[in-house]
């Protein structure tokens, strides 16, 4: 019965606030998920005061590496806002270039270099999303994976989220699989 609640409050939340969309014919279906949940992100997760300059800042959502998205997480987010902000798409060929982002995407091409990437970042108050498996171990904030029914989840290191000063929603909470690190003091 609860397995079923988390599966519908899911589905409830990917329709009630995913954009709407002309998605490119390109973009797999998997990444058409992937970029409801970059929007709900924005939505559901508060970053610490002083991080924007004004009220009228946008809310950058980064990829560095690979775009897996195409065109399509563009299309989603033009002109939508997220917390009274425009959303906006910068993408980064490195670390070295990451500038005022909010939402960063590691592509998995970043896979042998992210943890490298994660702890240069794990100061910022910066929300870190990837796909790698070891994503959330080597410091990751939110990771995307594959369930064994083939649906899209995300997992989130609380730990990772509260070093950066970033809280994020019960209502994203909700849905993700919790990562507890087995080694904790």
């Amino acid at each position: 019965m609860r397995y079923t609640a988390r599966i519908l409050a899911l589905v409830a939340l990917c329709i009630a606030f995913a954009p709407v969309s002309t998605a490119s014919a390109n973009t797999s279906p998997e990444y058409q998920v992937k970029t409801a949940y970059l929007y709900n992100f924005a939505k559901f997760i508060q970053w610490p005061e002083g991080t924007f300059t004004d009220t009228t800042e946008s809310i950058v959502i980064g990829i560095v590496g690979k775009d897996p998205f195409g065109p399509s997480l563009d299309e989603a987010i033009h002109q939508r806002r997220a917390q009274g902000r425009l959303l906006r798409i910068e993408r980064y060929s490195d670390l070295a270039n990451i500038g005022d982002c909010h939402l960063l995407f590691v592509s998995r091409s970043e896979a042998k270099k992210q943890s490298e990437l994660l702890t240069a970042l794990a100061d910022s108050n910066l929300v870190t999303i990837g796909e790698s498996p070891n994503f959330i171990k080597e410091g990751g904030q939110i990771r995307f994976f594959v369930s064994k029914n083939q649906t899209i989840k995300i997992e989130i290191n609380p730990d990772a989220a509260r070093q950066a000063g970033i809280f994020i929603s019960s209502r994203i909470l909700k849905i993700a699989r919790i990562y507890q690190p087995t080694n904790r003091d």
